[in-house]
């Protein structure tokens, strides 16, 4: 990240990133929230940057995106008109999960399913290149099983998009930045001591 410099390391080996007024002993993980409104354009971003950011050879190739059931046609649809025509697509909805192998869910650029839909699903034993979860207040609670699923799933760059992040409060973050596996915020009460929401001021006498 352009955010923190790598310092060389003492005699333990490792090294050291500042940045942002802070040190950390690992590279600061490539995860992160994309929040706007509904309608402006979240989608066409994740597809922007599955074409500008591919994976390495040697590198898992995949990107998942993990969306409510009702969302698994909008993405089809988007794919289908913003990729490319060789760009291989595949939508995991109930059918395709039962007959899906994977060994072919690996030679996918694009694979879509739904959060209803992860247990048990050969997503979840494929390492990808990139996870995607799409209206991501889905997982704010990190007691759901959608939110202990998607945590499991195995991919080094993970992004969260919504237009609503905290429907209730800012806690709803909580569950978010653990299925993100940001460090700094799994634990409870690390994201509860740095993200404790500012006493409104009283009004004037």
């Amino acid at each position: 990240s352009r955010d923190f410099v790598r310092v060389p390391s003492g005699a333990d080996g490792r090294a050291v990133y500042f940045g942002r007024g802070a040190f950390h002993l690992h590279r600061p993980p490539a995860c992160g929230f994309l929040l706007q409104e509904m309608g402006c354009g979240k989608t066409v971003v994740t597809l922007a940057l599955l074409l500008a950011n591919p994976a390495a050879r040697g590198e898992p190739r995949g990107t998942l995106v993990v969306v409510p059931v009702t969302l698994l046609a909008n993405w089809k649809a988007e794919a289908a008109k913003l990729l490319p025509r060789g760009a291989r697509v595949k939508v995991v909805d109930s059918a395709a999960k039962r007959s899906l192998s994977l060994r072919e869910l690996k030679t996918f650029d694009l694979v879509v399913t739904a959060y209803t839909l992860l247990a048990d699903s050969p997503v979840m034993r494929v390492p990808w290149h990139r996870l995607v979860l799409d209206e991501s207040q889905w997982v704010r609670h990190r007691s759901t099983v959608a939110c202990q699923l998607a945590r499991d799933i195995e991919a080094p760059r993970r992004w969260a998009l919504s237009g609503t992040p905290c429907p209730t409060s800012i806690a709803d973050l909580s569950g978010q930045l653990w299925a993100l596996r940001l460090p700094g915020y799994e634990q409870p009460n690390l994201f509860t001591g740095r993200c404790r929401p500012r006493p409104r001021p009283s009004p004037p006498a």
